[in-house]
C-alpha cells in the first residue's frame, strides 16, 4: 500500500513543538530554539534527508518510494506550489491502519529533523526526540509484522 505523507504536517509539528518547548522554558534562564515559518525552506530540505534516511532504515518494509525530483519553489515558501512529495509503498501496511501508518511515518520525519536541530544546543530536548523516533519506528515495524527485522537502536555519542 502506497502511504502520502503530508509535509505540511511534518512542518506544523516541527513548529508545535519548538514553540511548546519555547513557552515551557520561559521562565528557565535556559535558552531554546523557536523555529518560525521563515526556516521553512531548509526545514524542507532537512526533512527530504531524514525521509530519505527513514526509508533506508525501514529496509526491507519499503518496496519503492518517491520524493520527487524537483525542489520546492524557495521564493514561496508558504504557498500551496511549494509542497513536496514524500509517498513509499510499504509491505505489510493496510487500509484500515494507513492513516495511522502515516502520521506515525510523518512524525518520525519531524523528530528526525527537529533532533538535528537541537543536537547543536539543547541536548535534553534532542535526547527525548531521539527516544521518540526510535520508539516510533519499533512500533511501526510491529505494526507492519516485521518485528524481528533488526531494530533502529543504536549507539549515540555524547559529546
Amino acid at each position: 500500500m502506497t502511504i502520502e505523507l503530508n509535509d505540511r504536517a511534518i512542518y506544523d509539528e516541527i513548529l508545535a513543538l519548538t514553540a511548546l518547548r519555547a513557552s515551557c522554558r520561559r521562565n528557565s534562564d535556559e535558552e531554546s530554539i523557536l523555529l518560525t515559518r521563515d526556516s521553512l525552506p531548509g526545514l524542507r530540505n532537512m526533512a527530504r534527508m531524514m525521509f530519505a534516511d527513514t526509508v533506508v532504515r525501514l529496509g526491507s518494509l519499503v518496496k519503492s518510494c518517491n520524493m520527487g525530483d524537483t525542489d520546492p519553489q524557495p521564493a514561496l515558501p508558504y504557498s500551496n506550489d511549494s509542497t513536496q512529495p514524500l509517498s513509499l509503498e510499504l509491505d505489510g501496511a493496510t487500509s484500515e491502519k494507513s492513516l495511522a501508518i502515516k502520521r506515525t511515518l510523518e512524525h518520525i520525519v519531524a523528530a528526525k529533523v527537529l533532533e538535528a536541530v537541537a543536537s547543536g544546543g539543547d541536548q535534553e530536548f534532542a535526547a527525548t526526540l531521539r527516544c521518540q523516533y526510535i520508539a516510533a519506528t519499533d512500533a511501526l515495524r510491529e505494526t507492519l509484522g516485521n518485528e524481528d527485522n533488526c531494530s533502529t537502536t543504536a549507539i549515540f555519542p555524547h559529546w
